[in-house]
């Protein structure tokens, strides 16, 4: 056999990634991607040089790197996780840029420009163990230190690798100034003797557990455990959840409105109990038709718990199965299987929520069970009057006058299956109120009038339901009633606290108008932390009370991160720099904006937004009209 030799050395091997990158690209792609690009250029690959660093491979979201020497290669990681913290400050939580870190110094295996073996994969699995932000450094690595880096360290202790034989000691390196010098979580040596003792009164431990846990295993979840130091978002301190999309197993694509239907109503039930922090639909619906993991999900969108299911329709049956799994074990806590004639009562998505609430009631010990009761929909049993309600749905939503028209007559037919569905009656009303907003009525006044008309009736037949309230609402605000409003935006935030849609429209559309910024500002950002995956407008929305809070710069940052922006949040933002006295930036906005469209004047802006305060409609027009927008 022909001497084949292998070429190895020790090095420092440094593995990084972006936390959540999918998740990132998924809200902001352009953004996303710009910023990645100027941290390489700007900051990462110039630390790299400068610290005797090569860069082996570079992945979409990572980065394999080897360096000559531990010290330099956990001075350059440090520099870099400090100054990214530094420039991602200013990005909303949600939407910052942070990198996992992990450090090994061993032995690697040379092939070509590649390296690979143990050295590389423990420097891999170490970064998995790296809290967002931070770094995680091997034993060989931490002993090599000493004190050459300004940093502090928390001993892990040893840590079992996956495809590692032996455990590995790891250190979480603490980036903090004033930790600097410190070691935390080390742990004394002992002497043989009281070590071999701990030993065996460990063992005896073991086999005692080992005896009455035979039957139970909780050491082999159902699926991988999420982990909180990966979460992307810390876990609210209530039960939290997201119910991803049903899996349409019909196969019939024309069942798919159904499917989403149904999850769409799940997520609405629960989002009626305050003891629940619900994940908005906006934001779960991200992952349909997407092969992704559980513990994935979890740590993405900072919940403890996932419901996931199937839906089966065929001529004379609905199969629907659902499961409720504990993301930071890994175990199925509930299961169900639920079957219905396909003409019969439809109240599977009811029984599902209920099951939860029973379910999380007892893991949590915190949800009352009967206060969710009394709150679930008594929308549509019927099968075939819930199919219009969620046709009706898929129409309205493309916001246009001929699907507009569509939703309505969905809605009705619904009616006459079910003439006393207050949420059908609710439904019609949103499509009178569509026609203004869609500028396809003749008469705005009798569009809001009959909205108003449909939305009285909803509530008349269930006070409960809040989509009637939210008609009505919204016809309030239109008539400039505001203490009305705001009594109807009460009764629905007390019949559904979870929804993020609502809590944006209560802190856009109510709480800025009547002179409440500063609270509607901060119920912006709660509805943003329950639909993390929210749409991009909603930075620009929050430019609103930014404005009228004095504060420009912020406002500017937020519209900045639309793609887009809306001819409203230009008008803002040609606002704000008139206001911090950048006129060549504001009118270079107006005139932006007026190429477009050359009719657009203050009075159309001034439509945009009603105001109790006349102080506030004054301090809304003076920045644009300071710009340099015509009367």
């Amino acid at each position: 056999m022909a001497d084949q030799s292998v070429e190895r050395r020790l090095a420092a091997i440094v593995a990084t990634d972006m936390v959540a990158y999918g998740r990132l690209i998924e809200a902001d792609e352009e953004g996303t991607l710009a910023r990645q690009k100027a941290h390489r250029q700007g900051l990462i690959d110039p630390n790299i040089a400068t610290h005797h660093g090569r860069i082996v491979k570079s992945t979409g979201d990572g980065l394999l790197i080897e360096f000559a020497s531990p010290v330099d290669a956990v001075r350059c990681c440090v520099q870099v996780q400090r100054a990214i913290k530094e420039l991602e400050a200013e990005v909303a939580e949600d939407r910052r840029i942070r990198y996992r870190v992990g450090i090994n110094l061993g032995d690697i295996v040379i092939d070509g420009d590649d390296i690979y073996g143990d050295g590389v994969n423990i420097a891999a699995r170490l970064e998995q163990l790296a809290e967002p932000g931070g770094v995680c450094v091997s034993g060989t690595v931490y002993d090599h230190l000493k004190a050459q880096v300004d940093v502090g360290y928390a001993d892990l202790g040893p840590q079992q690798l996956k495809n590692i034989e032996k455990p590995v000691r790891a250190y979480r390196v603490l980036l903090e100034p004033e930790a600097t010098g410190q070691v935390t979580g080390a742990r004394p040596r002992r002497s043989r003797g009281r070590q071999l003792g701990a030993i065996a009164a460990a063992v005896l431990v073991v086999i005692a557990l080992a005896v009455t846990a035979l039957w139970w295993r909780p050491w082999a979840p159902d699926v991988e455990p999420a982990r909180a130091e990966r979460m992307a978002l810390p876990l609210p301190d209530k039960p939290s959840i997201v119910v991803l999309p049903f899996v349409n197993l019909s196969g019939d694509p024309e069942q798919e409105y159904i499917v989403d239907g149904l999850t769409e109503t799940i997520i609405s039930q629960l989002s009626k109990s305050p003891r629940l922090f619900v994940i908005a639909k906006n934001s779960a619906f991200t992952y349909k038709n997407k092969p992704v993991k559980v513990h994935q999900v979890s740590e993405e969108l900072g919940v403890r718990y996932v419901l996931e299911g199937s839906f089966q329709r065929s001529e004379k049956q609905v199969r629907v199965q659902a499961r409720l799994i504990d993301a930071t074990t890994g175990h199925h806590i509930w299961s169900e299987k639920y079957d219905r004639a396909a003409a019969g009562d439809f109240t599977i998505q009811d029984d599902i929520a209920s099951n939860i609430a029973v379910t999380l009631g007892t893991v949590e010990g915190q949800i009352q069970l009967a206060e969710l009761s009394r709150t679930l929909s008594k929308g549509s049993k019927n099968l075939q009057a819930w199919d219009h309600l969620q046709r009706c749905l898929a129409y309205y939503f493309k916001f246009d006058k001929k699907s507009n028209l569509l939703a309505r007559e969905e809605a009705l037919q619904a009616l006459q299956l079910e003439p006393e569905s207050a949420v059908a009656h609710a439904y019609v009303g949103w499509t009178h109120l569509a026609e203004v907003w869609l500028g396809v009525t003749k008469s705005p006044e009798k569009s809001y009038a009959r909205g108003e008309e449909w939305a009285r009736k909803a509530i008349a037949i269930d006070e409960k339901e809040y989509q009637g309230h939210y008609v009505l609402a919204f016809v309030h605000m239109a008539a400039r009633r505001f203490p009305e409003a705001g009594n109807e935006f009460e009764k629905i935030l007390d019949l559904n606290p979870n929804d993020a849609a609502v809590l944006s429209s209560y802190g856009m559309r109510y709480l800025v108008p009547v002179g409440r910024a500063e609270e509607g500002l901060a119920i912006m950002k709660k509805a943003m932390r329950l639909d993390p995956h929210h749409r991009e407008s909603w930075h620009g929305f929050v430019a609103y009370p930014l404005y009228l809070l004095g504060r420009y710069d912020e406002a500017i940052a937020a519209i900045k991160r639309v793609t887009k922006p809306r001819i409203d949040l230009q008008t803002i933002l040609a606002g704000s720099y008139a206001q911090l006295g950048q006129t060549g930036k504001a009118s270079a906005v107006i005139e932006e904006i007026l190429s477009d469209n050359p009719d657009y004047n203050l009075a159309m802006f001034a439509k945009v937004q009603q105001f109790e305060n006349p102080r506030d409609a004054a301090h809304w027009l003076a920045g644009p009209r300071k710009a340099g927008l015509p009367d």
